[in-house]
């Protein structure tokens, strides 16, 4: 259950959002009388008081960054093991919720989106800060297309000693340049090349590289592959290729970027007012309908058939059976060809009568397989600035290979409790198992399967020593950790509800103290 007050100030009002990390919050700040957004910083399973002093400092670090194309970070509040990110509540759909929901962008729109981006973070590499996590899900757009980017979580300046994570992997691969692929420090030119591979997503409708089995396979994917060339952009295409230059000596700045871009966005918008004043055409005449009903046929299928004339007649020969003859040898292949087509057409028609047809786009089911791995690098769908910043990308990222059912079968009618000593039950040695129990949005906090095998790799056995389960089926589990380093215990609550594929874990983070 969240504190109904955080840091003696912000009054803890509803739940926004939700993910790995834990719960993001809408508070009421007490002292400034306004509405804002605090996060929970640290998620995965036995995360430690280094980890979290951290998450404070690079907190602190970016807060001192102020833009009006970056979420603003009020507060970074640390009390007991758990340290609250306090920011700015901005209604908005993540860059990944928008290509979702209406498709890819024009260019013309991408452009405009990109630009503000693109100031964002140039004044971000003014004060020496680099990203190293840009990706559709840490874009935000609101009202009127105002985008801000979010999350400096795991942003650092380029001067301060490298923090890492064991068997962890820092940002969403899927948007890493080369460079940071094959494991280098990151540098200004890394973010110029993820906001390329950013707007290329945003243009296209997918993210630029296929996803892989794990992280590591994707990782060596991207440092071995140039970028894939973008077929929808348009006028934008010229800006993504150089942005996404696999020598970052030829990228630009990300100062060039935004006035490109802008540049872009101007004359589109010139063209279109241009294109507004312009009289439009009548309308063309309607076809009058036939007068007897005919049955439809498929489009690609309806092709005309000319009535057949015999050839003009030669030169008169006297000859009537030959001149015959020739007329039949050229008629009866034409009546074969004509009665081929129709048979072909009938044949169609009548299968899509018996088999019932499709009528689904046949893009879909590509979008549906493409969606559900970009869900585990993207943010919880309806969240804010604050729940945005709170989850890696929503795009195609590592998928754990499949798995059999046998494991969701055995706990699809076991109680909460039981269902939650049976999750850790697989852990740390079937992790496959163990990520087919998380729900989408969990497994989208998370991020990919990749990091999520990765840690539970540091794992050498996990134990339940007590479960306890409250009315909103939400499990308090006490568990230790035994590492290479020792044992390590914790309290997490774990919500388990029914998503219509069976009972899954939906939301998990660790126990007031």
């Amino acid at each position: 259950m969240p504190p109904e007050t955080i840091g003696g100030r912000y009054e803890v009002q509803r739940e926004i959002g939700r993910g790995g990390m834990g719960a993001v919050y809408l508070c009421h700040d007490r002292l400034l009388g306004r509405e804002v957004a605090a996060k929970q910083l640290g998620g995965l399973p036995g995360e430690s008081t280094p980890h979290l002093a951290r998450a404070l400092r690079e907190a602190r670090t970016s807060a001192a960054l102020s833009h009006p194309n970056v979420v603003s970070i009020y507060d970074a509040v640390e009390e007991g093991r758990h340290v609250w990110l306090v920011m700015e509540y901005l209604p908005s759909r993540t860059l990944s919720q928008l290509t979702r929901e209406e498709g890819p962008l024009t260019p013309a729109r991408a452009a405009h989106v990109g630009a503000q981006i693109a100031d964002g973070l140039a004044a971000a590499h003014d004060r020496g800060t680099v990203h190293r996590d840009v990706k559709p899900g840490n874009v935000l757009v609101g009202d009127g297309d105002l985008a801000k980017i979010s999350d400096f979580g795991i942003a650092r300046s380029v001067d301060d000693e490298t923090l890492t994570q064991t068997g962890m992997v820092t940002g969403t691969p899927m948007y890493f340049s080369p460079q940071l692929a094959r494991g280098l420090t990151a540098t200004p030119a890394d973010d110029v090349w993820a906001l390329g591979a950013t707007l290329y997503s945003a243009v296209e409708g997918e993210a630029p590289w296929p996803s892989q089995e794990n992280s590591l396979a994707l990782l060596v994917h991207i440092a071995e592959h140039a970028a894939p060339e973008p077929r929808q952009a348009g006028p934008l295409a010229p800006v993504i290729r150089r942005m996404m230059a696999t020598d970052p000596e030829d990228r630009p700045s990300m100062t060039e970027v935004a006035h490109e871009l802008r540049d872009l966005a101007r004359a589109a918008q010139a063209d279109a007012e241009r294109t507004a004043v312009l009289p439009v055409p009548p309308p063309a005449p309607a076809v009058p309908e036939p007068a007897t009903p005919t049955r439809p046929v498929a489009a690609a299928l309806a092709l005309p058939v000319r009535p057949v004339e015999p050839p003009p007649p030669g030169p008169d020969t006297g000859d009537d059976g030959a001149s015959a003859d020739r007329s039949r040898r050229w008629l009866l292949p034409l009546l074969g060809v004509v009665a081929a087509v129709l048979v072909v057409v009938a044949a169609a028609f009548v299968a899509g009568d018996l088999f019932g047809g499709d009528d689904g786009d046949p893009a879909a089911d590509e979008s549906d397989a493409t969606s559900a791995a970009q869900r585990r690098s993207e943010d919880t769908p309806g969240s804010t600035a604050a729940t945005n910043g709170s989850t890696p990308e929503s795009t195609p990222e590592s998928d754990p290979p499949p798995t059999t059912e046998s494991s969701t079968d055995e706990l699809a009618s076991t109680s909460p409790e039981q269902f939650v000593t049976d999750y850790y039950a697989l852990l740390p040695d079937d992790t496959r198992g163990a990520w087919a129990l998380l729900s989408d949005e969990m497994q989208d906090e998370v991020g990919s399967y990749g990091s999520y095998q990765g840690f539970w790799r540091t794992v050498e056995a996990v134990t339940v020593d007590d479960t306890s389960v409250d009315s909103t089926d939400t499990v308090t589990v006490d568990l230790t950790y035994t590492t290479a380093s020792g044992t390590e215990s914790e309290t997490r609550l774990i919500t388990v509800q029914d998503t219509g594929d069976g009972p899954q874990i939906v939301g998990d983070q660790v126990a007031a103290s």
